[in-house]
């Protein structure tokens, strides 16, 4: 918080040394004759505001904005569909982590201003999101339909650092680094080059001394009664590890230290630390373990490099509940053994056929293609197939993707040489980075009867007519 803390410290100083009109910072920017300022202007003079410092002109008294060396640009990215997002608004980019997008540092800085704007451009249709400096690409967008939602940023017109983009789909990442771009590349994803050039590359999420917030809300439930970042890692030693990420603190200290009854904040009575706790999701928010997918309690878990699991569907509601055939699937789940190692697609094929339906047949990326037809989690039911077409943690899972069944309360049963019961969010997050995970019944054939299900897709290709010719990794 130190550039708003310098902002406001300059507002009052410039009241107090002349006082000169502070509103007509605030109000509609005008010119010095008195005109207003175009669309452009007004959006630096705002960005300026925002993350400039402020003094006073000597001779006049009156405020003026020292504009930063660069702006920063930050990187979110969203574990259920691997897609991400980029802006230079600090409290979009807060909002949108209390959404459940994860913040992945600065992507990296641009200029403050140039003759080379960025403009966002949306595709009304299906909220898709595009970042253009060409103005022949804007052109042809909106001609398509597409709409500017204004300036971004701007592009170094020194071309210090350029932005590269690759595409998968309508999903676009821009990155600094030629070599996660050459790396997406090769998982199938389209090089669009040089879009843009940045001032400086990013310097990821451990830049935090620029890069600080004093939020206390998280998933709509504000603790700012119970809660202190400056209280939370001088009181309790496991914060530590978070000290210059107040998020991250925010959520170790209402997963850990608020359940156990222990105080966020000096003074707090037993009966604000009840009430608090009556807000915190069933599910929890946050575990601690070994980095890496691991396994705690009998579920395993994606903990990130400092060993944090952290639930992005905290929250999320989803229909659990289940009729005798949704009730038969998740148990024929637990009692189906592992058909070995690279037959997640074989374990869902010998499940669903224990049921009593035909076998299926086809690899995680047939029944991926066939029948998993949304990434709605609104459309999410017990005994679903979870699949992606392809993720890039083994060879034989960037050609086959990997496979399992939804069995409620947020887990994932799949087979990777043993059967394992995966939160639902870590699953999400390790396989869906370079394809978008989807859902559906399997052989278009729902179990909840009265459900409209999709038209049944053309039958894929079979190897043979024995089972064994049905299987795909997830290893």
């Amino acid at each position: 918080m130190k550039r708003r803390v310098i902002f406001f410290a300059g507002v009052l100083l410039a009241g107090m040394l002349g006082g000169v009109g502070v509103f007509r910072l605030f109000s509609s920017p005008q010119n010095v004759d008195g005109k207003e300022k175009s669309a452009s202007e007004s959006s630096a003079v705002s960005l300026s505001a925002e993350t400039g410092t402020l003094s006073v002109d000597e001779e006049t008294q009156e405020p003026v904005v020292q504009k930063p060396e660069s702006v920063q640009v930050f990187r979110l990215g969203f574990a259920g569909n691997g897609a991400h997002c980029f802006t230079a608004d600090r409290s979009e980019k807060e909002q949108l982590e209390e959404q459940g997008w994860t913040y992945e540092g600065v992507a990296f800085e641009a200029p403050p201003d140039s003759s080379v704007p960025v403009q966002k451009m949306r595709n009304p249709e299906d909220g898709s999101v595009r970042f253009l400096a060409d103005l022949n690409l804007v052109n042809e967008l909106t001609a398509k339909g597409w709409q500017s939602e204004g300036v971004a940023w701007y592009s170094d017109e020194e071309m210090q650092v350029p932005v590269y983009a690759v595409s998968n789909g309508d999903t676009f990442l821009y990155t600094t680094g030629q070599e996660e771009a050459q790396a997406m590349t090769a998982q199938g994803w389209t090089d669009n080059g040089i879009v843009w050039y940045a001032k400086k590359a990013g310097g990821g999420v451990a830049d935090t001394d620029t890069d600080r917030d004093t939020r206390t809300s998280l998933l709509g439930v504000d603790f700012s009664d119970v809660y202190d970042y400056a209280f939370v890692t001088k009181t309790y030693g496991g914060a530590e590890k978070y000290r210059g990420d107040e998020f991250r603190t925010l959520i170790y200290y209402i997963s850990e230290e608020l359940p156990r009854g222990n105080p966020g904040k000096k003074g707090l009575t037993a009966d604000q630390i009840t009430r608090a706790q009556e807000q915190l999701p069933k599910d929890g928010l946050m575990k601690f373990g070994e980095p890496g997918m691991n396994e705690v309690d009998g579920i395993w878990y994606l903990f990130d490099e400092r060993g944090i699991w952290t639930n992005h569907l905290a929250g999320q509601n989803l229909d659990d509940s289940m009729n005798a055939q949704q009730q038969a699937l998740v148990q024929t789940c637990i009692d189906t053994p592992s058909p070995g190692p690279g037959m997640c697609a074989m374990y869902v094929s010998q499940v669903w056929s224990a049921l009593g339906y035909d076998y299926p047949y086809g690899d995680a990326v047939d029944m991926y293609n066939n029948w998993c037809t949304t990434g709605d989690y609104a459309d999410l039911r017990v005994g679903m197939i979870v699949a992606v077409a392809t993720h890039p943690h083994s060879d034989a899972g960037l050609q086959y993707g990997h496979i399992g069944f939804y069995v409620g309360d947020h887990h994932v049963m799949d087979n990777v040489g043993v059967i394992r019961t995966v939160d639902l969010s870590s699953w999400l997050e390790y396989y869906g980075p370079t394809s978008a995970p989807k859902w559906g019944w399997t052989s278009n054939q729902s179990l909840i009867e009265g459900q409209d299900t999709a038209a049944a897709a053309p039958e894929t290709e079979q190897a043979g007519e024995n089972p064994e010719d049905s299987g795909a990794t997830g290893v």
